[in-house]
């Protein structure tokens, strides 16, 4: 198999590969707002997750300051 040949079929075993992934965007393109709720929703979750991180992190090296009140 020469370099041409080689470099063809990399590029069909690419295209195959990834098909179900341009297939799944293509989708996704044709209801934006149903993407935009879902990241916004995933924006919540992960927000509510790193408060919750970030207060075990404080307390851990000293950097409570709610209960320095």
């Amino acid at each position: 198999m020469g370099y041409g040949e080689a470099k063809k079929r990399l590029a069909e075993l690419l295209i195959e590969y990834f098909e179900p992934y341009r297939h799944k965007r293509a989708e996704l393109e044709k209801n934006k707002d149903m993407v935009k709720e879902m990241l916004a929703k995933g924006a919540q979750r992960a927000k509510a997750i790193a408060s919750q991180t970030l207060v075990k992190a404080r307390k851990a090296v000293g950097l409570d300051y709610r209960s320095c009140k």
